[in-house]
């Protein structure tokens, strides 16, 4: 029996048929401005008249209307009110997983500092959606055969992190919207937003007052699942939020998707911290609903995720709360040999490929890769960076505000998911420490300790 109806994009024709699979483009949204309103949507979806424009949702998405601004997702504050910061348009003063909505004369698009939100945009403009899929779906764009290809080929499945190169969708005309970058509405123009002064040293005090802002907010999430792992990146909120006796549930994934040697680690901090911790055990397969739901919600550009159907089996309420943040404070690319020394192209394709390992790429591979990278290049403007790490801002902007952030739609499949360490403001200082101390896990491990001495025993690795 059909407990409701549910949609599958049909990737061969590029339409949404009625299908009993449960979870599809899950706290989803699309905005459509005025008569531009789509063709085909999930019949069970909500449509709501906002200031003469239209907004569609999942029947879980959360909105609200701030004056002229309009917030889809979840906004906390991490200075003031989120009403303050709506009204003053100060992004920065918040965090979450949301995209805000400016409908003034000139109407325009900003997602959260770390793009957890996503946001996908057409060619032709008008509109926009929270999923690559959907926006396609409901204006009848086609299926794009050069990504189709691309993922097809022997460099792709060499890569140990699957995402698509510069601006590149699985249809054709919709692209995504990167971090620090506005979207206008009518204009179809692409306006970047940070960095907007000069880089400047900082020292750890502001450094770790702005990580304390942080933690502060994020001890407001709603049931907040997180993370442990012999790592440092969620070791932090967990130390963070347990530190100001926040009700946390844990997770750790089984062997193999740890290694074996973090085991110990992992029982050491639960027993510090005194957690509510379950080992996740790997069971589901490929063909499991969820995940191929979850494969979808992702963008169809890395198949289903078992990781996300087998989190189901536990989790299906609260937020799970997720440490990406973290590489894009420590640094990721700067780590590599073979460093970005601007905004050249082939310094880009090269990071792009750090993760794949196929070392001798095709001709037609690096053709591929170039020209959508020389699309990103003149859309999202690296001119400029005003004295910002080059390799900074591309793993932030690319790898995490495509990868990453098309990773929370792929969660949304078993439980609504954020990332939690997500601010501008303690980016920016993070990136005027000297190189000694940012870039290593000592950093974070200095925060951990502060929140709690007595992990000062436990091991990182």
């Amino acid at each position: 029996m059909r407990v409701g109806v549910y949609y599958r994009l049909d990737s061969a024709i590029g339409r949404l048929i009625d299908r009993p699979v449960s979870k599809l483009y899950r706290f989803g949204f699309l905005f459509s401005v005025k008569n531009h309103r789509p063709k085909e949507l999930p019949r069970d979806w909500k449509r709501q008249r906002v200031r003469g424009h239209y907004l569609y949702t999942h029947r879980e998405t959360t909105w609200r209307l701030i004056g002229d601004v309009l917030l889809v997702g979840t906004v906390i504050p991490l200075r003031g009110t989120v009403e303050e910061a709506a009204s003053a348009r100060l992004w920065d003063n918040l965090t979450g997983r949301f995209a805000a909505i400016v409908l003034d004369e000139k109407p325009y698009v900003v997602q959260d500092a770390f793009g957890a939100q996503t946001v996908f945009y057409r060619d032709k403009g008008k509109a926009i959606a929270s999923h690559a899929g959907l926006l396609a779906a409901a204006y009848g764009h086609s299926r794009n055969k050069v990504a189709a290809d691309f993922i097809k080929t022997p460099e792709y499945k060499s890569r140990s992190v699957c995402y698509l190169p510069g601006l590149m969708t699985m249809h054709e005309g919709i692209k995504p919207l990167i971090p620090n970058h506005t979207y206008g509405l009518r204009s179809g123009e692409i306006t970047r937003i940070w960095p907007l002064k000069e880089r400047r040293s900082s020292t750890f005090d502001e450094f770790f007052n702005e990580f304390t802002v942080l933690l502060d907010a994020m001890a407001t999430v709603d049931r907040p699942i997180l993370g442990v792992t012999g790592g440092i990146d969620t070791r932090v909120l967990v130390a963070g939020l347990s530190s100001r006796n926040v009700p946390i549930r844990t997770v750790t994934w089984s062997p193999p998707r740890i290694d074996k040697k973090e085991i110990p680690i992992v029982e050491n901090t639960v027993k510090v911290l005194g957690l509510n911790h379950v080992w996740l055990l790997h069971e589901a397969d490929r063909a499991d609903p969820i995940a191929v739901v979850s494969g979808q919600n992702s963008g169809g550009f890395r198949g289903g995720s078992r990781i996300t159907a087998d989190t189901a089996r536990l989790f299906s309420e609260g937020t799970f709360v997720r440490g990406y943040g973290g590489e894009i404070i420590r640094g990721f690319y700067n780590l590599r040999n073979r460093k970005m020394t601007g905004s050249n192209v082939g310094e880009m394709v090269e990071a792009y490929g750090s993760s794949m390992r196929e070392k001798n790429p095709s001709a037609e591979y690096l053709r591929v890769v170039t020209e959508a990278f020389e699309e990103y290049s003149d859309i999202c403007d690296y001119s400029d960076l005003r004295g910002f790490n080059p390799n900074d801002v591309f793993y932030w902007e690319h790898r995490m505000g495509v990868w990453g952030a098309c990773m929370h739609n792929e969660m949304d499949a078993a439980v609504y998911n954020m990332t939690g360490i997500n601010s501008r403001p303690l980016f920016e200082v993070s990136y005027g420490l000297p190189d000694e101390e940012r870039l290593t896990k000592h950093l974070l491990n200095r925060i951990v300790i502060s929140q709690v001495p007595a992990m000062a025993d436990v091991k990182v690795v």
